[in-house]
This record gives C-alpha cells, structure tokens and sequence, in this order.
C-alpha cells in the first residue's frame, strides 16, 4: 500500500488494510520515538533518484509539502508539510565508508547547501508518524535508485 493509505485510511474508505497499517505505523512510532533516538536513517523508494546509485542527501536541511490530492482516492486541498535537519558530518562519513568498499553510492548537496533539498511524500509520510511523538531528530535519509523500475 502506499503511504497516504496508511496516513489516512479514510482516503480509501478503511479498506484493503490500510486501518491495520495505520495503527502498526502508529504502534512502531511511538515505540521508536520511546527510545529517544539521536538520529533516523531512512531510506526511501519515491524520493530523489539517481539512475543506477543508491543517493545520500547531504543538504542540512530539507522541506518539503506532500499533496494528498495527487491521486484516484484524493483529498482534494490537504497537504502534508515537513522539515528536518541531516547531520551532514554523519551523512559524508557514511558515504565514504561506503565508497570506500565500491559499493554504488553517491551523495547530492544542492544549491550549494544554502537551501534545503525538497523531500515529498517518500520522506514525509513516514516520518509524520516519529514527529508526533515530539521533536522530529536528525534524519539521514538514502534513496534507492531508479533502475529497480528497469
């Protein structure tokens, strides 16, 4: 399912599971958040992509606004707005280590790092969840490259 389905069940009328998603994600977040983590490695399918590299975002910040209105089962008008920060220092290091061992890796810092880098519902969506727990902390977020599709 996707993730608006687990955001909000309402969107497809409770059906197809996505109430039973919606709680576990819910039951995951707060048992997360519980543990007071110093930082989130996330990885994301439907974020920015490079064609054949796995991508770490190496801005410090990121924002972003996901639609719910985007799809068949809209929610016409509602949005889904996020910002978080990125420990670049942690990010770089990550990267090279994985570099490193050859492993298809590349990092993306844009606008020379003076504006966030736009994330959207890959990155928002799930991390709504950890957010309402409290202060969202330090993300790293990976993306997954686009030849899965191929």
């Amino acid at each position: 399912p996707h993730g608006d389905f687990a955001y909000d069940p309402k969107l497809v009328n409770d059906t197809g599971g996505s109430v039973k998603l919606h709680i576990a994600c819910e039951g995951l977040a707060r048992e997360l958040a519980a543990k007071s983590p110093e930082m989130i490695f996330l990885t994301t399918p439907h974020g920015l992509e490079l064609s054949e590299r796995y991508m770490f975002y190496l801005n410090r910040q990121n924002s972003g606004a996901t639609p719910l209105d985007d799809m068949p089962h809209a929610a016409k008008g509602r949005k889904v707005a996020l910002n978080f920060t990125t420990p670049t220092a942690v990010a770089r290091s990550l990267l090279q280590r994985l570099q490193a061992r050859s492993l298809p890796v590349e990092g993306l810092e844009g606008f020379s790092d003076s504006q966030p880098l736009p994330i959207s519902w890959g990155e928002i969506l799930p991390l709504t969840y950890l957010r309402s727990y409290g202060k969202l902390p330090p993300v790293v977020p990976m993306s997954f490259p686009l030849r899965r599709f191929n």
